[in-house]
């Protein structure tokens, strides 16, 4: 049977429906013959119960949820554990298989409502725990069932506990519960009882009134964090029609002590239900709109970490966050780890240390000696859980827009990616070490020195103010070698391998800045930039007088975007070692970058002076992308004879660069030198036979030598190449129109469209859209694709003279009239519009 193919039996169940499929499973909808009683089927594949404590958890899931027998919990029939198969558990059906989530969703509950619903959860929770000592751990919408209509019922005990049991089921680095509705106490691992429960049960609440979450976050730890130490959100400023009687209950039910809340939930069910009974409004008038729900509205988003009382931990605490948000929660507790270890006094960090603690997580085998800082002291034994944490989240990487492009090419071409990281850090010369200086006897202290070019040996000392706790001297001795061989690695390439041994270092000895740079450097070559950012940050507040550190941040920075904050840092690298040309250049690019030209080109032919005496066999490929980022900036400022000129001087030093070739290309582009600036186009396609880039701005050079069918050919090239740039699109369409070829016209504009809809560049594709299916007579269409066009860029004289067409086309001629008349308003020289309003009589 396929992989995908639903069962026709699962033991003496007949399938008749799929219900749901999970990653660890599949519901379906069965009967048991001969009885025509439908049931559901909740299958748990094999892998997920290979180990002894998985099968001890799935038969307590069986055997708990078997013991509960209430009007508001979905009954357990069945369960069977099936060796090399799919095991399953049998519950009853719920008829209209709706959730709490789905009625969120919807938006449609009253206050009448939402006291009802809570009502029957209550009883539920109050039956389990005072029963059979059951505690539920995962209360959360998704996990409620509504049946008719009527009928509230909770399901999936599948993390429930029996409070009355020593026996710890819980396996280490496996998380209990959603972070969304997690308690304080669950989310630190304390002993657990009804009040947990009753938490979540208030989280729930909360979401019913307000269509949001009291604390919301981009990873994981972010909501826990928020649970344990922020503030329950004021409801009342998210929907003010909440009387506050009801507001006060949901504040007790979220109280952080579990002793501060509601002794049972029924209780908390019957003080809901008073204060609607006793408010002043109709409680069937309060609802949320369904607009509500999946916003954060003003609870607590993306919460950045707590700040601790020392700058430093801070910073670190950033790394840590940012390595959260990668999902890299191991690393993350490894780091915590030794900031713990360091600052045990600090509530921030060790809150967020006991809950990693609680979800099972110990330092990895690698960090030998990082507590005690003696090397090849022996792991625990426990040593080496990667589980990621819980979490409902998905974790997604920054993207990059594609929609981007003007009607013609930019002035510059492709960025050339030629910024370097680092000064000497990846030749084997530059190595970071350690002088161990006594003074009157005391212990030995750290002072870091780096080289930062091959002939200067700079030291580096900590700062006198919120500096680590410093390390053990074997450690120190340990996080010297471990330093170098990050050093080897990275000169021979293996830039991962470098990253592990500088993260060794940094946990060692986090009072040496340039551990943090080299690993920030490290981060910058894997394009991991928002972690290069933090350890450059770290780097800088030890010592912020080497230019270097500045350097690396605000390659970090200016890779995220943040050109402003990298200018700033750049400019603190120049005036900290004015003789360093890579830090004039990479200041110059970024200024280019931010509309500074002007600027750019001083601070660029500056670093061209200083590579004039640079005797490095680097210097030609450095002097080439300085002269690179001048024709940059004489381009931006209309400079193109220049800017060709600055261009060709690269190509000279660097004859084998494409992005180099086509920057002449586009600089005779500019000076409108048509037919040579296909010739230098031809010439960076040889270099590169797949530069996307370079067939675009070919096509560009023989659409204006009105060669239709060549520019078609190279435009479609570059959309083979890189089919999700909707300006390559746009341009294909173009030429198709050109053509005449209306019908692939419209699908390449349509193509441009769907890649990035509401785009204000992709204007142009709507309009072009909107001139295929008018040549098509689709007019009705062509008048959407125009009015659209319009909306993204309501300052194309000829949008409106297109729609007027179309206008006329349909024998609407005061629309047609408008449309030729805010044309002339866009531009007072458009004939089309002219033309249109001369042959409208309108009486």
């Amino acid at each position: 049977m396929p992989a995908d193919a639903m069962p026709e039996t699962i033991g003496p169940y007949h399938v008749v429906d799929l219900l749901g499929k999970g990653g660890m499973g599949s519901v379906y909808k069965a009967y048991k013959p001969p009885l025509k009683r439908y049931v559901a089927v909740k299958t748990i594949k094999s892998e997920f119960l290979s180990s002894p404590g998985a099968l001890e958890r799935f038969r307590r899931e069986a055997e708990l949820s078997s013991q509960l027998k209430h009007p508001n919990i979905v009954t357990v029939y069945d369960y069977e554990e099936v060796p090399g198969a799919d095991s399953y558990i049998v519950t009853e059906i719920i008829e209209g298989g709706i959730t709490l989530r789905d009625r969120l969703h919807e938006g449609n509950l009253n206050l009448a409502e939402i006291s009802g619903i809570i009502n029957q959860i209550a009883s539920a929770l109050d039956y389990a725990y005072e029963a059979h000592n059951i505690v539920h751990r995962d209360i959360k919408p998704s996990n409620v069932f509504f049946e008719g209509g009527k009928r509230v019922a909770l399901g999936d005990f599948g993390i429930a506990k029996d409070v009355s049991r020593s026996t710890q089921l819980t396996s280490l680095g496996e998380g209990v519960g959603t972070p969304d509705y997690m308690s304080p106490e669950q989310a630190m691992g304390e002993p657990l009882d009804r009040r947990s429960d009753i938490y979540a049960l208030g989280v729930v609440l909360f979401e019913m009134l307000t269509g949001s979450l009291p604390f919301r976050g981009d990873t994981p730890i972010s909501v826990v964090m928020g649970h344990i130490q922020k503030p329950v959100p004021p409801i009342r400023s998210m929907n003010p029609d909440i009387p506050p009687a009801v507001e006060a209950i949901v504040n007790k039910a979220l109280s952080k002590k579990k002793e501060d809340r509601y002794a049972s939930a029924g209780e908390m069910a019957r003080a809901l239900e008073m204060a609607i009974k006793g408010g002043s409004v109709n409680p069937a008038t309060i609802a949320i709109s369904p607009s509500h729900y999946g916003s954060p509205q003003n609870s607590t988003f993306g919460m950045a970490a707590a700040p601790s009382s020392n700058p430093l931990a801070t910073q670190e605490l950033n790394v840590i966050t940012e390595l959260e948000r990668q999902n890299q929660y191991q690393e993350a507790f490894n780091r915590l780890h030794t900031l713990q270890s360091r600052f045990p006094a600090d509530t921030n960090i060790t809150t967020r240390y006991r809950f990693y603690v609680s979800q099972g997580y110990v330092p990895s085998a690698r960090m030998t000696g990082s507590v005690t800082g003696v090397p090849g002291t022996a792991p625990a034994a426990n040593y080496g859980f990667n589980t990621p944490l819980p979490s409902n989240y998905t974790q997604q990487g920054a993207t990059s827009s594609t929609g981007g492009g003007a009607v013609v090419s930019p002035k510059r071409g492709s960025k050339t990616g030629l910024i370097l990281a680092i000064v000497g850090v990846v030749v084997v010369a530059a190595i970071a070490v350690i002088l161990i200086v006594v003074v009157g006897g005391s212990k030995p202290t750290p002072t870091a020195t780096v080289a930062i070019t091959t002939a200067v040996i700079t030291t580096v000392p900590p700062t006198a103010t919120s500096v680590l706790p410093t390390p053990t001297t074997s450690a120190i001795d340990f996080a010297v070698q471990l330093n170098k061989d990050g050093e080897g690695l990275l000169a021979s390439g293996d830039v991962q391998g470098s990253i592990d041994k500088f993260k060794e270092a940094v946990r060692l000895a986090p009072n040496v800045a340039i551990y943090h740079d080299n690993l920030s450097a490290a981060y910058n070559l894997t394009k991991d930039y928002a972690l290069a950012e933090n350890e450059a940050r770290l780097a800088v507040s030890i010592d912020a007088s080497i230019a270097r550190f500045h350097n690396n941040l605000g390659l970090a920075l200016f890779n995220q975007g943040k050109k402003s904050d990298a200018q700033k840092s750049y400019e603190e690298a120049t005036r900290l070692k004015p003789s360093e040309p890579l830090y004039h250049r990479n200041l110059a690019e970024c200024l280019v970058d931010l509309g500074k030209p002007d600027v750019a080109e001083q601070e660029v032919r500056r670093a061209i002076t200083l590579y004039a005496t640079d005797t490095s066999k680097d210097k030609d490929k450095n002097l080439a992308a300085a002269n690179n980022i001048l024709g940059d900036s004489l381009l931006d400022q209309d400079k193109y004879p220049d800017a060709e000129k600055a261009y060709r001087d690269a190509v000279t030093l660097v004859p084998n660069s494409a992005i180099y070739q086509l920057n002449v290309s586009n600089a005779l582009y500019y000076e409108k030198k048509y037919p040579a600036a296909e010739a230098e186009a031809r010439k960076a396609i040889s270099l590169d036979p797949n530069y996307a880039a370079g067939y675009n701005l070919l096509g560009l050079t023989l659409e204006l030598q009105e060669k239709w069918g060549d520019s078609n050919l190279a435009y479609a090239k570059a959309v083979q190449i890189e089919p999700k740039v909707a300006l390559y699109h746009r341009n294909v369409a173009g030429t198709l129109i050109e053509l005449k070829r209306y019908t692939e016209a419209a699908q390449e504009a349509q193509a441009a469209i769907d890649i990035d809809p509401n785009n204000a560049s992709n204007a142009r594709a709507y309009n072009l859209l909107g001139i295929a299916l008018y040549q098509q007579k689709k007019y009705p269409a062509a008048i959407d694709a125009y009015q659209k066009a319009i909306q993204l860029n309501a300052k194309v004289s000829v949008y409106y003279s297109n729609l007027g067409l179309c206008y006329e086309a349909t024998t609407q001629p005061l629309k047609a009239r408008e449309a030729y008349q805010k044309a002339l308003d866009v531009d007072p020289t458009n004939m089309d519009a002219k033309d249109g309003l001369s042959r409208i009589k309108v009486p």
